[in-house]
């Protein structure tokens, strides 16, 4: 039964209920499958290692600045790069597990997509930022929703005379429509945690690779429609019962079981059979 709901978890859970189940239920346990799923639960793709690695040098460089020291973005870029190739040489990674091939050409463009959101950080968003109060840096909380403790991991938390508390979050990839809901989220975070009501809470989502910044103050209905969900969600997810089916799709080829998930599907179909 869950006690938390996180966006990263909704996410799971409205792609794939078994990727839900082998992520949050079965690699606890302490079978052989389990140990298998805790096993494949530590991999990462060349997408989700090149947002963390930006993630961890922004970290660096705000903390730097803020301590009134210089740091270097452009040797942060070269190091990630070459993080990038060690992680893909020495580390089993999603792509590999799954039998897919990452092109020499794929591995440079992650590398250049590093270097430009570093540069268009430093050069167009930091200068717009620097001046807010600090108030937390990739901090995790969470807060209270119902009966559910709700998860949140925030990239960067300042104070705004205008709009009381402003919240960013970084973004290494394109758009995608559930971008809002997230934001949405994280300024009920703040308006739990400040005791602030939603006009002076904003959330800034900034798409370092395309220079994208979207500004969400969050109305009452947005809030509600969230809180709906975050319920809902919760509830089904307790209600959760066996091992579910798969949802097939692009995604599959992407996910971390793959190869557990051919592996369970063959061994029922055996069974199946020998009945």
């Amino acid at each position: 039964m869950p006690d938390s709901w996180s966006f990263s978890k909704s996410q799971i859970w409205n792609t794939c209920k078994k990727m839900y189940y082998y992520t949050y239920v079965k690699r606890f346990d302490a079978d052989d499958e389990g140990k298998a799923a805790k096993n494949l639960y530590q991999l990462t793709s060349l997408h989700l290692y090149k947002g963390e690695l930006v993630h961890k040098e922004i970290e660096r460089y705000i903390l730097q600045e803020l301590c009134g020291n210089a740091y270097d973005l452009n040797k942060a870029s070269v190091n990630a790069s070459r993080q990038i190739d060690w992680m893909y040489k020495k580390m089993q990674t999603i792509e590999r597990m799954n039998g897919k091939t990452v092109s020499e050409e794929q591995l440079n463009n992650a590398k250049a997509e590093i270097s430009k959101c570093l540069h268009n950080f430093k050069s167009d968003i930091w200068p717009s930022i620097f001046d807010y109060p600090h108030v937390s840096i990739e901090s995790f909380d969470k807060f209270r929703c119902g009966d559910v403790d709700v998860l949140v991991k925030l990239d960067y938390v300042v104070k705004d005379k205008r709009s009381g508390i402003k919240i960013f979050d970084w973004k290494t990839g394109l758009k995608k429509g559930d971008d809002f809901y997230q934001s949405v989220v994280y300024a009920m975070h703040a308006m739990s945690k400040y005791g602030l009501d939603n006009e002076h809470v904003s959330v800034d989502m900034i798409y370092l690779s395309e220079l994208n910044r979207e500004v969400l103050v969050p109305d009452c209905k947005d809030i509600k429609e969230m809180k709906g969900r975050i319920c809902d969600e919760t509830d089904e997810m307790r209600s959760l019962q066996g091992i579910p089916e798969e949802n097939i799709g692009d995604h599959c080829m992407f996910c971390k079981y793959y190869t557990l998930c051919n592996q369970s599907k063959d061994r029922i179909y055996s069974e199946k059979v020998t009945v």
